[in-house]
């Protein structure tokens, strides 16, 4: 008999032989929270939503095991026999404010093979209640005419005297807001925060501006119109006004490399003035631009506002 025969033979047993050992598939993917937010900062559910993705090829999810942990584990599910993968609940004791927490998954496919765990995703909590917030309600001073839907801008300087580890900025308002920090736009969110039923709940966003902030003077502004709360809704312009004037809160928080903490809220220590380059900004009118009263650094520290007036609070 040839060689070749032979190897002819052996190769079909070889792998009858060898295919059975079942082998690990790839682990569990984008794993997101929620609505599908991918290691969100300043995530607002204290019981979050889980949800994976499998890999090409398998056909069918098995089992499933998912693992929380803080500085240690917080839950561990054990294996649950189930195929669910998205919007499973987070079944451990709630998360708190400003809580930083890392999750991965395990699961089981259709032969109930273990894939492995997965790579661990982030989770951090925003303030989850009004009592985190130091920050009060600020207007800007400017006497509001509604019928030209104007735009302020407010800003505060302050100094940090010791390395930063990290900062959060929460902020919301009653109107619509671009936020800035050391003369730099720190997200390109629109329309912020969007609209909500402000007699029922007001959204909050939360930004991780670690490395716009530096030791020594600093400075954070916002640029604050009326959006949907003290602009016009509809055609008639009174009547569906649900404020005379927007509102913004801001609430700084820096954690410093000695352990302290840094906070810088919203307060009668801010100030402000209408005097900018947006004349009119309108949900429904559109926006007029003046570039000849541009304010150039105006949201960088040392920026002379000795003409701004202080904001109500």
């Amino acid at each position: 008999m040839s060689q070749k025969l032979i190897f002819s033979l052996l190769f079909p047993l070889g792998s009858l032989f060898f295919g059975g050992f079942a082998e690990a598939g790839a682990p569990a993917h984008s794993l997101t929270v929620g609505e599908g937010f991918s290691n969100p900062v300043g995530f607002h559910d204290a019981t979050p939503a889980l949800s994976w993705k499998l890999p090409k090829g398998v056909a069918k999810q098995s089992a499933y095991r998912i693992e929380v942990k803080g500085e240690d584990v917080l839950w561990d599910s054990g294996w649950i026999d189930s195929d669910q993968s998205v919007f499973v609940p987070y079944e451990g004791e709630p998360l708190s404010s400003r809580q930083q927490v890392t999750w991965r998954v395990d699961y089981r496919d259709q032969d109930g093979v273990a894939s492995g765990w997965s790579t661990p995703a982030s989770l951090e909590l925003g303030l989850l209640s009004a009592e985190d917030w130091k920050a009060n309600w600020i207007r800007p001073a400017e006497d509001i005419d509604s019928e030209k839907e104007p735009v302020s801008w407010l800003r505060r300087e302050f100094s940090i005297d010791s390395p930063i580890k990290r900062a959060r900025v929460y902020v919301t308002a009653k109107g619509l807001f671009e936020l800035h920090v050391n003369g730099n736009r720190i997200s390109t969110d629109t329309f912020t925060p969007g609209w909500t039923t402000y007699s029922d709940q007001i959204e909050t966003l939360t930004y991780d501006v670690t490395e716009q902030l530096s030791d020594g003077e600093n400075s954070i502004g916002a640029v604050l119109g009326t959006g949907w709360f003290a602009g016009r809704l509809g055609w008639k312009r009174d009547e569906t006004r649900l404020g005379r004037q927007p509102e913004l809160l801001v609430q700084l928080e820096i954690e410093l490399a000695d352990g302290t903490t840094q906070t810088i809220a919203s307060d009668d220590q801010w100030k402000s003035t209408d005097q900018g380059p947006i004349r009119m900004s309108s949900i429904y009118d559109g926006e007029t631009y003046d570039a000849r009263m541009e304010i150039p650094d105006w949201s960088k520290a040392g920026f002379d506002d000795s003409t701004w007036k202080n904001v109500s609070a």
